[in-house]
């Protein structure tokens, strides 16, 4: 795979470190021999040792013929992935890199345009949900095909390395996406919870704080706060609504 073929400038190499050089051809080496959708999760699994996110997008988008996008999803409940589908082709943080040929930190786009995007569709689910991360395209123009990566949970910093690490992603992972049908969605099992932090969930659907579940359940406030670093941790999320909706969506609570 020569560089005009990926896309990748031969120079990017520079940027990085022997880790990540040898992390990168790792994931190589998986997404090659990628055969079903549970081998995905060694890939993203393989990609948290570059970029720690938390939820991931990855968008194959034909752009001539009849066929239609393919994407990769992971750790987005289910109900933002439908609303982001139904709205895809209004997604403003793709319109951006196309124009720019750069890549996108999610948070610091929305910061400056928010005031023009917000009736966007797109826009109100990146800022109510997919707000802290990096986004980036890559034009394959020997197969006419768009391939979009997204990276969600953590605070970008977009700089030569994470440029390069994206890159080198965005061609590894299109080949993955060239196998997986029109849409399919994958999430890590989580954790077993046990019977505490399913409880302390159920308090956290109900909108109570750190402090009234210690008083529920007269513990101490610091006994809940490590519960909920629990419950973080096993659901693969950063926020506490996140993990009520994954929970939800998982059926480890009621809604």
């Amino acid at each position: 795979m020569d560089s005009q073929e990926t896309g990748i400038e031969l120079n990017l190499y520079q940027h990085l470190s022997k880790f990540d050089m040898k992390i990168l051809i790792e994931m190589g080496y998986l997404c090659s021999a990628y055969k079903k959708p549970d081998d995905i999760e060694s890939i993203f699994k393989k990609m948290q040792d570059l970029i720690p996110f938390q939820q991931i997008l990855l968008v194959r988008h034909p752009v001539v013929g009849n066929s239609k996008p393919s994407y990769i999803i992971r750790g987005v409940p289910e109900p933002i992935v439908r609303e982001y589908l139904a709205h895809e082709k209004t997604d403003p943080i793709a319109t951006e890199i196309l124009r720019t040929k750069k890549t996108i930190d999610i948070a610091d786009f929305y910061k400056k345009h928010y005031s023009t995007l917000k009736k966007n569709p797109v826009a109100q689910i990146y800022y109510g949900y997919l707000k802290d991360g990096l986004a980036d395209i890559q034009l394959n123009d020997r197969n006419k095909v768009i391939t979009g990566l997204a990276f969600y949970g953590f605070s970008a910093r977009i700089n030569h390395r994470i440029n390069a690490i994206v890159q080198y992603a965005l061609s590894f992972l299109s080949s993955v996406s060239e196998k997986i049908g029109n849409y399919e969605k994958f999430s890590e099992k989580p954790s077993p919870l046990t019977g505490k932090e399913i409880e302390i969930l159920q308090w956290l659907k109900e909108g109570k704080t750190s402090w009234e579940i210690s008083m529920i359940r007269h513990i101490a406030e610091s006994t809940v706060n490590f519960h909920i670093t629990n419950i973080l941790r096993k659901l693969h999320v950063t926020k506490r609504t996140q993990a009520v909706a994954v929970a939800i969506q998982d059926k480890l609570i009621e809604f």
